[in-house]
């Protein structure tokens, strides 16, 4: 079938001989209308209204919504209304007045077939046979994802031997500092099913002994709970040295636990052995014609076999409970869901969201200006033949087989999470714009809505929905996709495995956990940005801000803090040697900076930066190529927590150090390419100055990491090669991080040295920033400095514009989370006095004392007497800045980056 937009004026003519003409441009997906609707009355879409008409509509009016039509604009989409035409027909609560039916699930086939898997306890069966490295909180990311990297001579041909292979499991959760995540026990409950999933033959916990999360903490949880425990073989490993001692160590547990995963061999096993989670990213108007029935249609007869599917995204079946509910295994069943859709509603609107703000960039672009036409089409991976049979919490072990329900948020990553957790050992992705995401040890089937997109993401997909599109038999397509879902679990590979990339994302911390003053759905659309309002010191928000101070996250004066007196008698520090640019700008480094606009083209970007790294695409030019993989641009909600989002990624953009910047975009996420260059023009950048690649519109991986290297090729490896000269510290920014122990814990040693550099600093012109709640400010030494009762200068990320002393608003206590908005600040340098991970990014040169915590790791151990430990503190920093020093965490990968959502941020 071939797709085409309808320009204005196209004659159309109905089936029942009706004509009309299109009133505006039409993209590919849109609808119009076939029948006039009255100013106020609903508009109908699968027999459900998803709006009312702004006016009275004829036949041939162009749908569209003010979101959808803004993002179009966006877009540069031309000969659209003027304004919107329909308004989202606002969610209300579904009841038992509005009708569910009890009903029975399908009957199980006679003749049941069987594939080849590795068979566990309880009658359990993997179809894949992995070694996990499990961080139990974000704190040990970098470090399990190390360890893999070490561990990959151990792994063959994949299908030469029982080992599939070994991965990590690296996810943002569990480091909150003192205080309690409000998905603890989630996270718990996450965790223990995880590493019981069957897919997983063998499983290397780390932990930190002071975190939250540790491993006698989930064997507990597990307990309490009824949980399984030790089903599968498992070894712990406590950071307790260096980096490298600790990984040595974690390695040597992986060579332990490989030769009986290796051993193991795939038997017979029957269809009830599998378990479906499914899932649907960047979605398109034909993802409820096409690849969503598909989708439910081959669970339907997996269920008939035995097996298992779990639907789940909570919020994306808003507006379609009456379809999910149509056939329930029983009242109750129908309470659980629908008491699911509330609670979820209801915690979105403690941060001042609704589930409005669920489609995404790429959702609206083609076709689904709401939720409730998302949900509509969302809800088709439920075959209308299979019966509901039960409601589940995130994570929740699997009660039974046939049809059931988890409660997940929209965001996909969190989502499939979940559902491995659950147990799920497959996961099925309907697409319609080409979504590439994997998870680490469960494979994933990707289902493309049309024959077109399918075409040009090819080697990234699995199957060609859009053939029923083209009028190819339903249900001969269905069994071709069976048979091909059982090869997948019997062992054959999927493109997403053969394309060897994997991310995981637990459900992300919610900071509210109950109602809170002058905060709700209402009031959130209210947290929108200004125009400009992106933290490049242009006008903050207006309206509600004030009243929501307590919790936003806006732009500040960046007027700095009143200077010590100390400073006017410090001495001067020595002159640099900087990098100058042909803008007349200067520099401690030259990056050349691949940064992924989503979640989900993150981890492409780190391994192109790797490979650039590798084969020198720069030439020499750049000091480093960098990517910077993250969790946000897509899954959670707008505004205050996309402002502080997008205000720290332009900031990296215009880093000092940033020599070089290509942004990646997944081609269907929120803050795609297109978002990036107006905001980047609003902010007095030239767009024109950053490269631009996209995963999907270039045509997959391969094709956008063709783009990518051309860039390197063109701009960056024929660039003039840099040179060093002489510079002062005016425009140079120092950072200070004392954030992952509790207040008072600092040595007071180190917090002296770090004061005494932040005097020398701003006595030679350069600037100091700070969380404005980092420890350090409760040490002696730093109360000299900075008061009390002093208060932020700068919002999160927000650049210094000012040079001086600045406090920028913490935004939680996450230590990686406070790095990446330190980087945000145009900090060049961060001193750490605390123990972590640095930044992939911005240096961070950790400084610790003899035997204190962390010493194993630091750049530097200081010792002596408080001035000698202040001048050797200062030399270690110029040291870095003239380009004499790499900090340790950028030489052993000990390291992260990670943008906070705020108080006010929630997956969606």
């Amino acid at each position: 079938m071939v797709f085409v937009e309808l320009e204005p004026g196209t004659p159309i003519t109905l089936p029942d001989g009706t004509e009309f003409v299109t009133s505006h441009r039409v993209p590919v997906g849109h609808r119009f209308l076939v029948r006039p609707v009255s100013q106020d009355q609903p508009v109908l879409s699968w027999g459900t209204s998803f709006g009312r008409a702004e006016a009275d509509l004829p036949a041939g009016s162009y749908i569209c919504t003010a979101k959808s039509l803004a993002a179009l604009q966006e877009r540069g989409v031309a000969d659209l209304p003027d304004g919107p035409t329909v308004r989202n027909e606002p969610w209300r609560r579904y009841t038992k007045e509005d009708g569910w039916t009890v009903g029975q699930q399908l009957t199980l086939a006679e003749d049941r077939r069987t594939f080849a898997g590795f068979a566990r306890d309880a009658g359990r069966y993997g179809t894949r046979n992995y070694v996990a490295v499990v961080g139990l909180t974000s704190r040990e990311g970098a470090f399990v994802e190390e360890v893999a990297r070490r561990c990959q001579h151990l792994v063959a041909e994949p299908g030469v031997d029982g080992l599939d292979g070994i991965v990590p499991v690296a996810h943002t959760e569990g480091d909150a500092g003192s205080s309690t995540p409000n998905n603890l026990e989630l996270l718990l409950r996450t965790l223990v099913g995880m590493i019981d999933n069957p897919n997983l033959g063998a499983v290397v916990l780390v932990e930190h002994p002071t975190s939250t999360i540790t491993v006698d903490a989930l064997r507990q949880y597990a307990t309490e709970h009824g949980l399984a425990w030790g089903r599968i073989p498992y070894e712990v490993v406590t950071r307790e040295h260096s980096f490298d001692a600790d990984a040595a160590t974690a390695v040597a547990a992986v060579e332990r636990l490989v030769p009986a995963v290796r051993a193991q061999r795939r038997v017979a096993a029957p269809l009830s052995g599998i378990a479906i989670g499914m899932q649907c990213g960047g979605s398109d108007a034909f993802s409820g014609v096409s690849a969503n029935p598909l989708s439910g249609a081959l669970v339907r007869e997996l269920v008939r076999h035995g097996g298992t599917g779990v639907l789940s995204e909570t919020d994306e079946l808003i507006g379609s409970e009456g379809y999910v509910l149509s056939n329930v295994a029983s009242d109750e069943v129908a309470h659980k869901f629908l008491d699911a859709v509330q609670v979820f509603t209801d915690r979105v609107g403690w941060h001042g969201h609704s589930a409005e703000g669920n489609p995404s960039g790429g959702n609206i672009l083609r076709g689904l200006h709401n939720i409730i036409l998302k949900s509509l089409g969302a809800a088709r991976k439920k075959d209308p033949q299979l019966r509901l049979d039960d409601v589940i919490a995130y994570g929740a072990p699997l009660p039974q087989t046939g049809y059931l329900f988890m409660d997940t948020p929209g965001n996909d990553l969190e989502s499939v999470a979940g559902q491995v957790a659950g147990g799920c050992n497959l996961i099925t992705f309907t697409t319609g714009n080409g979504s590439v995401t994997n998870f680490p040890f469960v494979p994933t089937i990707k289902f493309v809505t049309t024959t077109e997109r399918f075409e040009l993401l090819r080697e990234d997909m699995d199957v060609n929905a859009g053939r029923y599109l083209d009028g190819e038999d339903f249900d001969a397509l269905t069994d071709e996709v069976f048979d091909f879902t059982v090869e997948v679990c019997s062992g054959r590979r999927t493109a997403g495995e053969r394309a060897g990339h994997s991310q995981v994302q637990i459900w992300r911390d919610w900071a509210q956990a109950g109602p809170v003053e002058a905060v709700g759905p209402a009031h959130g659309h209210g947290l929108t940005r200004s125009p400009g309002a992106v933290g490049l010191g242009l006008p903050a928000l207006g309206g509600g801000a004030d009243a929501l101070a307590p919790l936003t996250d806006h732009l500040l004066p960046g007027v700095p803090l009143p200077a010590p007196g100390a400073v006017a008698d410090a001495e001067s520090l020595p002159a640099l040697a900087r990098v100058r640019r042909g803008d007349g700008r200067t520099a401690s480094e030259q990056v050349a900076l691949v940064l992924p606009t989503s979640l989900c083209s993150g981890q492409i970007a780190a391994r192109i930066a790797d490979r650039a790294t590798r084969e020198n695409w720069h030439g020499g030019r750049a000091d480093r190529a960098v990517a910077l993989p993250h969790t946000e641009g897509c899954g959670s909600s707008s505004g205050d927590s996309e402002e502080i989002y997008t205000r720290t990624m332009i900031n990296h953009l215009r880093h000092p150090n940033t020599g070089w910047a290509l942004l990646l975009e997944h081609g269907c996420e929120k803050t795609h390419n297109a978002h990036f260059r107006t905001l980047l023009a609003e902010a007095g950048v030239d767009p024109a100055k950053i490269g631009y690649a996209s995963i999907q519109a270039d045509g997959g991986i391969t094709a956008a990491t063709e783009k990518v290297k051309q860039w390197f090729d063109e701009y960056v490896a024929e660039s003039v090669m840099p040179q060093r000269e002489p510079g002062d510290w005016a425009g140079v920014v120092i950072g200070l991080c004392g954030v992952g122990v509790e207040a008072g814990e600092i040595d007071a040693d180190l917090a002296e040295a770090a004061a005494q550099l932040a005097i020398r600093v701003l006595g030679s012109g350069g600037s100091i920033v700070l969380s404005s709640e980092d420890p350090l400010r409760a040490s002696a030494a730093f109360g000299r400095l900075v008061s009390a009762t002093a208060v932020p200068t700068l919002g999160h990320g927000q650049r210094i514009e000012t040079p001086g002393l600045h406090l920028m608003n913490a935004a939680g206590a996450d230590r990686l989370e406070t790095l990446t908005g330190l980087g945000g600040t145009g900090a060049e340098v961060v001193v750490s006095v605390t123990p972590g991970p640095g930044q992939r990014y911005v240096p961070v040169l950790r400084v610790a004392v003899p035997g204190g915590p962390g010493a194993e790791d630091a750049d530097l151990v200081l010792d002596g007497a408080a001035g000698e430990q202040a001048e050797a503190l200062v030399q270690e920093v110029i040291q870095v800045l003239d380009g004499d020093r790499v900090v340790t965490a950028h030489r052993n990968g000990d390291e992260g980056f990670q943008f906070t959502r705020g108080l006010l941020g929630v997956s969606l």
